[in-house]
């Protein structure tokens, strides 16, 4: 039997039940009326069960892929990111970040391939696309963590050898226009980027770090078909829609735990709209840092195309001083004669 909406987020109700639920409490309510009219419409239709929430916003990303009853979830994902069925043996806590006073969300841990080879994984969502140096940044602290923490277990066993490989994924929401030389063009999907660090890049002998970058602007741009996993994970990510919760929960049922876990959400209001507000919260600070970071290049820029001219005005008026001189000689010399 063909599945409905509210088999998947629960009974539907009214718009006037929904707001009744968020009414109940006045700081509810309170905070309900600072939100931006269309985020209190979006919440009002996900209380009445017409469609989902945004998982961009890192408190609801959190909240499907924090602690241990989320572990499937968490292992599917990864397991379609490296396109490699993976077991998820041991994690650290999942941290807010903040570099460069930017905010993204991380999760890391350890990890045993089906072939039965170990890595370190470190997953990083950022509302913003990462310079190349925060990409190897983030690539050295790996393999410095990961090496401290064996240094502490094996003491003087330690032998470089022991280090595992790390998959750093990073997945952010604008396209990264910059690709340091080592970039791997994915063989099918225009929207990942794919950067290994090579000890003999003449035979291609690869390093510890494997850098997967994903980006959900250019799998929106690429219109990419829903062949994948991972294609249906970008869809969850950036669209909360009844008919994309009904085909996901539909055709992938891990999404359907997902979205059932979700639901519960609906009946705890005063939950949902603190995590709603802090989302946005954390979206804006991001957004306004970088629009703070760009009205500062260029004007950086402008200074220095503003050196560049009086540098050239400087040396063009000098060689007018000169011509000016010659032509002084010149109209001397032939006074004389």
């Amino acid at each position: 039997m063909s599945k409905i909406l509210s088999d998947i987020l629960g009974e539907t109700m009214t718009r006037e039940e929904a707001l009744d639920q968020i009414y109940q409490s006045p700081t509810t309510k309170a905070l309900f009326q600072t939100l931006p009219r269309q985020s209190q419409e979006d919440i009002i239709a996900f209380i009445e069960g017409r469609q989902s929430i945004p998982m961009l916003f890192d408190p609801f990303f959190n909240y499907v892929m924090s602690g241990p009853d989320n572990i499937p979830f968490v292992t599917k994902f990864i397991s379609d990111i490296l396109s490699e069925e993976l077991s998820i043996t041991s994690t650290l806590p999942n941290i807010q970040n903040v570099v460069d006073k930017i905010n993204y969300y991380s999760m890391n841990f350890e990890a045993t391939m089906d072939t039965g080879r170990k890595a370190d994984v470190e997953f990083h969502k950022m509302s913003v696309a990462p310079s190349n140096k925060m990409v190897e940044c983030l690539a050295a602290n790996n393999i410095m963590k990961q090496y401290n923490r064996l240094k502490e277990i094996k003491g003087l066993y330690f032998r470089f050898d022991l280090l595992r490989p790390s998959y750093i994924i990073i997945f952010t929401e604008k396209s990264r226009a910059s690709k340091n030389k080592y970039f791997i063009p994915h063989s099918d999907k225009d929207y990942i980027q794919t950067e290994c660090n090579f000890i003999d890049s003449a035979n291609r002998i690869q390093g510890l770090t494997n850098i997967i970058i994903i980006s959900l602007e250019d799998y929106a741009r690429c219109h990419q078909v829903r062949k994948s996993g991972l294609d249906a994970w970008m869809t969850f990510m950036q669209s909360y829609s009844a008919n994309d919760v009904l085909q996901l929960a539909t055709v992938f049922p891990h999404f359907e735990a997902i979205y059932k876990k979700v639901s519960h959400l609906r009946y705890d209001t005063q939950k949902l709209i603190d995590m709603y507000i802090e989302g946005q919260k954390l979206r804006y600070l991001n957004a306004t840092i970088m629009s703070t970071v760009r009205s500062n290049q260029e004007t950086l820029a402008l200074r220095n195309a503003t050196c560049e001219l009086r540098e050239e005005n400087r040396e063009k008026s000098k060689e007018i001083a000169r011509l000016n001189k010659t032509i002084r000689n010149l109209k001397k010399k032939i006074s004389n004669k």
